[in-house]
C-alpha cells in the first residue's frame, strides 16, 4: 500500500483508506508475504543488522525502479510471548537511536 507518513495509523494507511488487516498485517494485501530478512533480537538496547540475499535483491529492485518502495514492516514472530515487547525507534526519535538504512555496494563480482 502507498501509505502516507503523516496520516498512517494502526487501522489506515492514509486518510479514508483502511489496511486490509489492522497494523498492516495482511500478507499479499497490505504487505509482501515474503520476508526480506530476519534477525534474532535480545532484550538489551543495541543496534541490529539485517542481511540476506532477498534483502539485497529488494533494495536493488527499489533502486532500479522495478519495485515499489513502501518501506519495510518490522514485526515479531513469537506472538506466544506477549509479556515482552520490542521497542524500535522512529525516524523522529531524539535519543540517538533512530533507524537508518546503510547500503554497501560491492562491485567487480
Amino acid at each position: 500500500m502507498n501509505w502516507v507518513e503523516a496520516e498512517v495509523t494502526w487501522n489506515s494507511y492514509s486518510s479514508g483508506n483502511s489496511w486490509t488487516t489492522g497494523g498492516c498485517l495482511s500478507d499479499g494485501n497490505d504487505r509482501v508475504g515474503t520476508a526480506s530478512a530476519s534477525s534474532t533480537w535480545s532484550t538489551t538496547l543495541q543496534y541490529y543488522g539485517f542481511t540476506s540475499a532477498q534483502l539485497a535483491t529488494d533494495v536493488e529492485n527499489i533502486i532500479n525502479g522495478s519495485a515499489s518502495n513502501y518501506g519495510w514492516h518490522i514485526s515479531r514472530q513469537d506472538a506466544g510471548n506477549d509479556s515482552r515487547y520490542l521497542r524500535v525507534a522512529t525516524s523522529e526519535g531524539t535519543d540517538g537511536q533512530r533507524p537508518y538504512l546503510s547500503v554497501l555496494i560491492v562491485t567487480g563480482k
